[in-house]
């Protein structure tokens, strides 16, 4: 094998594996073909949630969600810098399903498992004891 075959064949296996929709064990696959365009918003960090393809993108990688998790990032996203109640999130995410507390509190702690860099020490999604949940305002 040549020296420019040798490269030739490195550019297609890189072409075909940043085609490839290659998931791991916890819904993360490389960021690939995605770019940074239109609808993507800065959450914080390197974290990012594209308002039109309702995607999530943490360290340049897509970050599945499920349709009720990324209802509920995008409520809080939109009322970001405002503690949101309980009450608001079983009204306008869950619209009055007959749930408990308890699961709001796990599907918050998925997406911190998602998002934060230290789930147990969230700064993006904060618990306020006794009222509700507050996602800080970020710099844009």
């Amino acid at each position: 094998m040549q020296f420019g075959e040798f490269f030739q064949n490195i550019r297609h296996f890189i072409a075909a594996f940043a085609a490839a929709d290659v998931y791991d064990d916890v819904g993360i696959r490389p960021f690939g073909k995605l770019m940074l365009n239109d609808g993507f918003v800065k959450l914080t960090g390197e974290v990012y949630l594209n308002t039109n393809m309702h995607r999530l993108v943490a360290d340049g990688r897509e970050i599945l969600l499920k349709a009720l998790e990324y209802k509920l990032l995008y409520y809080l996203f939109t009322n970001r810098g405002r503690v949101v109640s309980k009450d608001d999130l079983l009204r306008d995410v869950w619209e009055d399903e007959h749930i408990n507390e308890g699961t709001i509190a796990v599907h918050i702690r998925h997406l911190r498992e998602k998002i934060e860099a230290d789930p147990r020490e969230p700064q993006l999604i904060k618990t306020v004891w006794g009222v509700g949940y507050l996602m800080e305002e970020t710099e844009v």
